[in-house]
């Protein structure tokens, strides 16, 4: 070969191999920092993180260091509808490790009004579709601060382990409150199961050393609101959804403390102050919201009682009282105590008060219930009663006696009841308007 022709061969490979691939990949990097690409990168992904989790997703800025690694900065969830933050997390480190996912949450917040978007997330978008779990994922977060109306509620170091199994997912949980004198970890498990036709999903919270506080579910859960700024849960919650369409209960094992029993009775008609314990032994609430079996342990502390409360107790619940108290409505009563067992058996609902079981309390005779000025005041009996006793006990005076049964229950829920007691007038008997005769004539009025 002529020696100009080896140099143009040379050039020719120069500027192909070298050069040109040179240029492409400088020019490629020079792509990839404009900021129209870059803008147009964070579109696509937020549109796909909206897609997966059905919410509106917004990042403030994203970092791809590798190709199995991504760094997502502000990252904003909204409702699709009112556009309502329901989380926002400082910063969030994906990456991918071998037969691993994992997610690195940095200062995560939420809203403790939109929990219920919370979980629909990880159930519906994640326990609920195969495709999402065919590899185990771990979540790890720091510092996860629920926000409500009474306060944050912070979580030390978070670890969520999901693992899929065969025609089922496991998610475990664990973190720690932010508190200096908690050091017991709270635990969430949850089940996804595809074994039977129809899948089924159990979550179980078992807290039994921390105290978590009812007030910051108190926007998504309106009943916990009723509890009190400062009551707190601990034990075991068992979730279980049914294959048609329900859900059981079962907090056996549990206490509610602190209960502030103005707030529980602000929408009752009869008058009870005080702080409150709740123990529950067994709790079983089945997947229709009836109560199927209930044994636990009613603590109540220094507070006022309305006399109408009182006279109800002793109609419905047949407990003793002195005789100055029965049919009274206006009186009030400062006591010391309330101390009562309560056992629920299907039908039948069995009380025993047990205030001569507390400390101090000894000398009361056997049965007190409530203790006023160190003096023993209402006594229970031993004699079951219908549970239905207990709703009359605390129905208000104007309520309608309705002939309630297994049958009509559900027809029931149907009709408004009366909130007011409305003015009829007892001396008078109803008109009568007669149909006509047959043969013609004036209509006959009859009193």
């Amino acid at each position: 070969m002529h020696e100009r022709t080896q140099r143009a061969m040379a050039r020719l490979m120069f500027v192909l191999c070298c050069a040109l691939p040179t240029a492409m990949t400088v020019s490629v990097i020079l792509f990839t920092k404009t900021p129209w690409y870059y803008q147009r990168c964070l579109a696509e992904i937020e549109a796909e993180l909206s897609d997966e989790t059905g919410l509106i997703v917004r990042i403030d800025d994203f970092r791809r260091s590798t190709p199995s690694s991504l760094c997502l900065s502000g990252v904003s969830l909204l409702d699709p509808e009112t556009e309502a933050e329901i989380a926002r997390v400082h910063q969030i480190d994906w990456a991918r490790k071998h037969d691993e996912i994992v997610f690195v949450l940095r200062q995560p917040e939420l809203q403790s009004a939109e929990l219920r978007h919370v979980y629909r997330l990880i159930h519906d978008r994640f326990l609920c579709r195969p495709d999402q779990t065919r590899v185990p994922v771990r979540v790890l977060a720091n510092d996860l601060t629920i926000h409500s109306r009474t306060g944050p509620l912070t979580l030390l170091d978070i670890d969520a382990n999901v693992t899929p199994q065969a025609r089922r997912t496991v998610v475990n949980v664990v973190g720690v409150l932010a508190e200096r004198h908690v050091t017991a970890p709270i635990k969430l498990h949850f089940t996804r199961d595809r074994r039977e036709e129809v899948p089924t999903t159990t979550w179980i919270l078992d807290a039994p050393g921390t105290a978590l506080p009812c007030s910051a579910l108190a926007e998504c859960f309106p009943i916990m609101h009723s509890l009190g700024a400062d009551a707190t849960f601990a034990g075991v919650i068992t979730y279980s959804e049914q294959p048609d369409g329900g859900a059981s209960l079962d907090l056996s094992g549990s206490r509610f403390s602190q209960v502030e029993l103005s707030r529980l009775f602000e929408t009752l008609p009869h008058k009870l102050t005080g702080t409150a314990d709740l123990e529950l032994v067994r709790c079983l609430v089945g997947p229709d919201g009836t109560l199927i079996d209930f044994s636990g342990q009613f603590y109540a502390r220094s507070g006022l009682l309305g006399g109408s409360l009182l006279s109800s107790l002793s109609q419905n619940l047949n407990l003793m009282v002195p005789a100055q108290w029965v049919g009274s409505t206006m009186r009030e009563l400062n006591y010391d105590r309330i101390a009562v067992s309560i056992n629920i058996r299907g039908e039948e609902l069995e009380l025993t008060g047990i205030c001569n079981n507390e400390r101090s309390g000894e000398y009361l005779p056997k049965g007190t219930m409530l203790s006023a000025g160190g003096e023993p005041l209402v006594l229970t009996s031993e004699e079951p009663m219908p549970v239905i006793q207990l709703v009359n006990a605390f129905s208000p005076s104007h309520s309608v006696l309705v002939p309630l049964s297994e049958q009509t229950s559900v027809l029931a829920r149907f009709f408004k009841a009366p909130s007011r007691v409305r003015d009829y007038d007892q001396d008078s008997t109803p008109h009568i308007i007669s149909a006509a005769p047959p043969t013609g004539g004036p209509q006959i009025k009859q009193r």
